[in-house]
């Protein structure tokens, strides 16, 4: 499956392994409840979130944290022109504690059609027809 993965990386640099290879995200970060439950806003990412993560856009995908637990989450990225490189924030879906920053995001940035919805439980749910905004 083509589905974008971030992974929560611990404090003492604890990572799951679920066997994917993965890069660490530099400047991405967990934001909000995810990095409240994580403990730490370090994250790192399999290759379609690499991928993704290249454009400026917001999209779904998998958070893993280091104990194997996994939620929905959305992954803002956009390109910072002070440090001249692609960010980002990754966000818990429905985490009404970054409601403020996932407006602002909307605002600036293209939302990823997928033909996929990952809840916030993790379960990821397969469409039959392209989401649009």
């Amino acid at each position: 499956m083509n589905i974008p993965k971030i992974y929560a990386e611990t404090i003492e640099g604890e990572i799951f392994d679920d066997g994917e290879p993965r890069a660490k995200m530099h400047y991405f970060y967990l934001d909000g409840e995810a990095e409240e439950i994580n403990g730490y806003d370090i994250c790192a990412g399999n290759i379609h979130a690499l991928s993704m993560a290249m454009n400026q856009n917001i999209f779904e995908a998998l958070i893993i944290f280091w104990d194997g637990s996994k939620k929905g989450c959305k992954v803002w990225s956009y390109y910072d022109r002070d440090i001249k490189r692609m960010r980002g924030y990754v966000w818990l879906q429905n985490d009404e504690t970054v409601a403020p920053f996932i407006s602002r995001a909307l605002d600036r940035s293209e939302v990823i059609n997928t033909s996929y919805t990952v809840d916030k439980e993790g379960k990821i749910h397969f469409l039959h027809e392209k989401r649009t905004k």
